[in-house]
């Protein structure tokens, strides 16, 4: 089970997305599998949005959320056992006392939505949230028997994406990056020692590719692409070496090319070893003749956000009074709090 954190300042605009129609039309009957919020997805982010506003109104980034996606050789769970799941998770990361609901919308994954401010007006604790995410995602998996996802990931070859395998299914073609490191494989083995060799093997491959080399001629890395292969807005799609694995960094690709040397008659007086070559005689294209994107493996598995928002210290006294007892009261104390805050607005404009 894979779990994604973001942060973001309306609970409003969160589940307006779990239960719209999604990027593809892909959300399929979105439905609230868990909680502590009555009402629809709109009462629900009333409620969040208005604690928010009314206990702690200086926390501007108030919502946290965490999608959790199971592996695909995982089961398909019910609706009762995600719900289950969902309360686990939020126990495990201490956010229980918080306002929170659980959406579904999807066979393989849910989204979960929390107000950063306690029932008590107090903010949850999101230190090392990321590295807890992951520990309530391991209890998760043991308690349903689901692939433990933290052994799957493997550093040689990384994972396709989600996206990734998603977009190629849709296209009809293998996933670029197993096509790359499939093609980047046969253009060492028969790359001659060189880096000509290589080269003119990427391209027989159907490999674009740029070479980041300085000016002194050394060479530090390559990024691979597949002819064809852009983004939304036409801009070629690039991987760094290290996005396909460790065994296509550059030192490793570099030693791979020169002992392809030894499988290769040079009697013939053939292309220079790499050692010998100049910058003036490499006609790669340089990083900075080309546009593109860089997908490297060093971004985050979890987030969408990058670095945490600091928001104020929980030590912070709250404005508020304790909590009603049950959800019900507490949605109509925030919901009678807002209205009058509304109507103190209006009869300030009337004066």
């Amino acid at each position: 089970m894979i779990p994604r954190i973001s942060k973001g300042g309306s609970a409003r605009a969160a589940l307006a997305y779990d239960y719209g129609p999604g990027k593809r039309e892909e959300h399929v009957n979105p439905r609230t599998v868990a909680g502590n919020l009555p009402g629809d997805w709109r009462d629900q982010a009333a409620v969040m949005d208005g604690h928010a506003k009314l206990t702690r109104p200086e926390v501007e980034q108030h919502v946290w959320r965490s999608s959790l996606r199971a592996a695909e050789q995982d089961r398909t769970l019910t609706d009762a056992e995600w719900g289950q799941a969902a309360e686990t998770y939020i126990k495990h990361m201490s956010f229980d006392d918080a306002p929170w609901t659980a959406t579904r919308h999807g066979d393989d994954h849910i989204h979960l939505t929390v107000s950063r401010v306690r029932w008590n007006g107090k903010l949850t604790d999101i230190n090392q949230d990321y590295a807890r995410a992951q520990g309530a995602a391991r209890t998760v998996e043991r308690d349903y028997d689901l692939v433990d996802a933290s052994t799957r990931y493997d550093r040689a070859r990384p994972q396709v994406s989600h996206g990734e395998r998603e977009s190629a299914e849709r296209r009809g073609v293998q996933p670029e990056r197993d096509q790359l490191r499939e093609r980047v494989d046969a253009a060492t083995a028969r790359s001659g020692g060189t880096l000509d060799g290589f080269d003119r093997e990427l391209a027989e491959q159907g490999v674009v590719h740029k070479r980041n080399q300085a000016s002194t001629g050394r060479v530090s890395g390559y990024s691979y692409g597949l002819a064809g292969h852009t983004d939304q807005t036409g801009e070629q799609v690039w991987f760094k070496g290290s996005a396909l694995g460790k065994d296509y960094r550059w030192a490793t690709t570099q030693d791979r090319i020169t002992h392809s040397r030894s499988q290769t008659d040079r009697s013939d007086g053939g292309p220079e070893p790499l050692a010998a070559r100049s910058p003036s005689q490499e006609n790669a294209p340089r990083p900075a003749d080309q546009k593109g994107i860089e997908m490297d493996e060093q971004a985050r598995p979890v987030g969408e956000s990058g670095p945490q928002q600091e928001a104020t210290s929980p030590q912070q006294e709250p404005r508020t009074e304790g909590p009603p007892d049950s959800a019900a009261e507490r949605t109509r104390s925030i919901m009678e709090r807002l209205r009058g805050q509304e109507q103190d607005r209006d009869q300030g404009q009337e004066r």
